[in-house]
Formats: structure tokens, C-alpha cells, sequence
């Protein structure tokens, strides 16, 4: 079927699949904005263990439920931090993290919201 040159292009959003958040505090990840995988969850890892602490949250070693995969999970209690700089802050920080390349530099594979962190 052919379109004639008079047909407007329409814009089609993707779905969005993202958990139930009251308080959204960070932008969703680029895939999932597109519409290519849904939101993750902490119910999708299997939490091993307290990596460390630091000012903003805690790291913990964490493998994904269905993958295998081994992640570092950090995470902020955003009942702290939200407050304007500590949101901007903190979209900064993810911000560089998706675009950096180093090997001395952790990689940033995706971010997620929940009621709590």
C-alpha cells in the first residue's frame, strides 16, 4: 500500500512500561523511554551483599534473576536527597555515566525507580 505524498507523518510514542512510582525522582533510561525494554525492578536481581556506604546511598552486589548477570546496584534513598540538588545532582552524574568509556571508569547499563530508592 502506498502512501500518498499528502498523508502527514504521525508520530507514534512507544509504551512506556515503568513501575508505579508516587515520587519519581530520575528520567527514565534511554531504552526504556523508546519503548524497548520495560523499567527494571529490585525484584528482578537477587541481592547478595553490602558492597559499601557512601554520603549518597549504599552499593550492593546484586545478579540479575533471569541473566545471570553480575551488576553493582547503588542505591539512594531519595527521601534524603529530594531536593532540587540533589536531583540535579544526580541526573548529572547518570548523565555522564551513559556517556563515558573508560576502563578505569564503572559502567553505567541502566537506571530505575521505586517507592523507596
Amino acid at each position: 500500500m502506498k502512501l500518498s505524498k499528502k498523508t502527514k507523518k504521525i508520530a507514534i510514542k512507544p509504551e512506556i512500561k515503568c513501575n508505579k512510582v508516587s515520587n519519581r525522582f530520575l528520567n527514565f533510561s534511554e531504552s526504556v523511554s523508546q519503548g524497548l525494554e520495560r523499567e527494571p525492578k529490585i525484584s528482578d536481581f537477587d541481592v547478595k551483599k553490602k558492597l559499601g556506604r557512601g554520603s549518597f546511598g549504599e552499593v550492593f552486589l546484586a545478579q540479575h534473576k533471569k541473566t545471570k548477570a553480575i551488576y553493582a546496584i547503588k542505591a539512594i534513598n531519595k527521601r534524603e536527597k529530594n531536593n532540587e540538588n540533589g536531583k540535579l545532582y544526580f541526573k548529572r552524574e547518570i548523565d555522564i555515566m551513559y556517556k563515558i568509556r573508560h576502563p578505569n571508569c564503572v559502567r553505567l547499563f541502566g537506571n530505575f525507580d521505586d517507592e523507596d530508592f
